[in-house]
């Protein structure tokens, strides 16, 4: 029974009907930058992580898992701070909204050989989501109920690629809890949580994976148990974004057809930079093995750093409307508004590529820059310990280093993409 993994029976006692959760949650996040929608999908993903973590370690990725970096101790910068919101922590609004589970299977693919194909990895994958759904023609059965029985968890598309990559849909229909496993009696309008799991070929370790400084959803609700899930390095996340960045844009989902490119990859790059230490070493590692960089001629991000596309542009580049995309980014985002515009953003994000030391302790410390390695300080300063407790996904050996982790297989781009 998978039903009460993730909240107790304080959690039905306080909401005995979705119509009573989502009265609280629209009460609460009742913000523009900080909305009802957003709240719901981070429970929701945030449910369907800890029903997920029964069976093994994930790493969270993606953008969900922004606000979760964030040092407690270190504050948002004054000049980011959405003044109107003062009961949300400011780590979770000013984060781009997320609203896909971008997660690495880690327990999957070290369970698995060196000479294992993508096609088992992501077999592996898609036996750990059935697990956690409804089976496909029967939407009642108990294994899909999740929030105390106020959800059923529907399977939906999931498309698999050839090198492992899962990506598709989950829908969460909300239900009256009062009926039993045998009928499904829907009180709500289904939620749809995008599915993005990672395959081997696409991870890279530039360090250990890192622990959560905060849960995976802002709201704190009664009987509702924290997940806190370890990440994957910050190190490794930034440089998938920047090397991305610096090629022509790829995207698994529909694309359009005129010049575009990945503003959201700024705009976290950003957000990294200016709210989360740092060390140079495994940053410095992680922009000189991305497996981004090897569609790129020649391999290497480019100094001084700019974007692909960026006025001036190089010959054989079109010209990437990067100020008018950011600036549509912010206005279908709300709590990004404090953001400065594309040219401050990217001078920012190119200051920090072009000036990551060759002091491999040196730590990245939001507010001061860069800082020495000398002694302890500089690194127990930039690196504040989390002092808060929660439900952590279980804890496995740090996953393992395969050729294909260490040495990513080259995708077939003509195919397929990177979507993080």
């Amino acid at each position: 029974m998978t039903i009460d993994v993730g909240s107790t029976e304080a959690f039905r006692d306080a909401f005995p009907t979705w119509r009573d959760l989502r009265a609280h949650v629209a009460a609460v996040a009742r913000y523009p930058e900080f909305n009802e929608d957003r709240a719901l999908h981070q429970i929701l993903m945030a449910d369907i992580l800890t029903r997920l973590s029964t069976q093994g370690e994930w790493l969270l990725l993606g953008s969900l898992s922004l606000p979760t970096r964030v040092p407690l101790n270190l504050p948002v910068p004054d000049d980011l701070r959405v003044r109107n919101v003062p009961d949300i922590d400011q780590a979770y609004v000013l984060a781009r909204t997320a609203f896909d589970l971008d997660l690495y299977a880690a327990d999957v693919a070290s369970g698995l050989g060196s000479a294992s194909t993508g096609a088992e990895y992501g077999a592996g994958v898609r036996a750990a989501l059935g697990a956690v759904t409804a089976p496909a023609g029967h939407p009642a059965a108990e294994s899909g109920r999740g929030l105390q029985g106020l959800v059923a968890y529907l399977p939906g598309d999931l498309r698999q690629y050839d090198n492992g990559q899962v990506m598709g849909t989950i829908t969460a229909q909300p239900i009256d809890p009062r009926y039993s496993t045998g009928s499904l009696h829907p009180v709500d309008d289904p939620i749809t949580i995008e599915i993005d799991i990672k395959p081997p070929s696409k991870i890279f370790f530039a360090g250990e994976p890192e622990a959560s400084t905060r849960p995976v959803a802002a709201l704190t609700l009664p009987g509702l148990l924290p997940v806190q899930p370890r990440l994957y390095p910050v190190a490794s996340q930034l440089g998938d974004k920047l090397s991305l960045l610096t090629g022509p844009p790829l995207s698994l989902r529909n694309a359009p057809t005129s010049p575009w490119h990945r503003y959201k990859d700024l705009v976290d790059s950003y957000f990294l930079i200016r709210t989360t230490p740092m060390v140079a070493s495994e940053v410095s590692r992680s922009l000189k093995t991305n497996w981004n960089l090897r569609r790129m001629d020649p391999p290497v991000l480019p100094r001084p750093y700019r974007l692909y596309g960026q006025a001036p542009v190089l010959v054989g580049e079109p010209e990437v409307p990067w100020r008018e995309g950011c600036a549509n980014l912010v206005k279908s985002n709300p709590q990004l508004a404090r953001y400065p515009g594309f040219e401050v953003m990217v001078a920012e994000v190119g200051r920090f590529v072009d000036s990551v030391p060759n002091d491999a302790g040196a730590v990245w410390n939001p507010e001061r820059g860069w800082q020495s390695s000398k002694g302890m300080g500089a690194a127990a300063l930039a690196f504040p310990q989390s002092t808060r407790e929660g439900l952590r996904a279980p804890t496995a050996a740090r996953p393992e280093r395969t050729e294909r982790t260490s040495s990513p297989q080259q995708p077939d781009l003509g195919s397929e993409s990177h979507s993080r």
